[in-house]
């Protein structure tokens, strides 16, 4: 049995976005997609690629229904933050995140953030 098929696949006990050490907001849940571009490596006067090089790992999440952790916060103005993911196991750490969408939904009773799309540009497990 590889590691990948022991690793736990246990939700999160706790899922929240961070700023300048401190707890800015909750989130219910999130869904994360890594990636990364590979361009082919053709020696000079090769008619074909004889490798493979691979660019950085990218992370883009998508959180639903972000809840301010103290009063009403504007979330558009935060960037550098970081998305902490904590586990039975392990906490998971995504940082130097931005924003890349953010889908309010209004009315005169509520204001609530249903869904947000960031970037994040490293992942640390500790």
């Amino acid at each position: 049995m590889t590691d990948i098929q022991r690793f736990s696949r246990v939700t999160g006990r706790d899922i929240f976005l961070e700023a300048d050490g401190k707890r800015i907001a909750a989130v219910e849940g999130c869904e994360t997609q890594a990636r990364r571009e590979a361009y082919p490596v053709v020696p000079f006067g090769a008619p074909e690629g004889q490798a493979a090089g691979l660019g950085p790992m990218q992370y883009t999440i998508t959180l639903s229904r972000l809840s301010p952790e103290n009063g009403e916060i504007d979330l558009f103005s935060f960037s550098g933050f970081s998305l902490v993911i904590v586990k039975p196991q392990a906490r998971i750490t995504y940082e130097g995140c931005e924003w890349l969408s953010i889908t309010e939904k209004l009315s005169p009773r509520e204001c609530a953030v249903e869904k947000a799309v960031l970037l994040a540009l490293s992942r640390h497990i500790s």
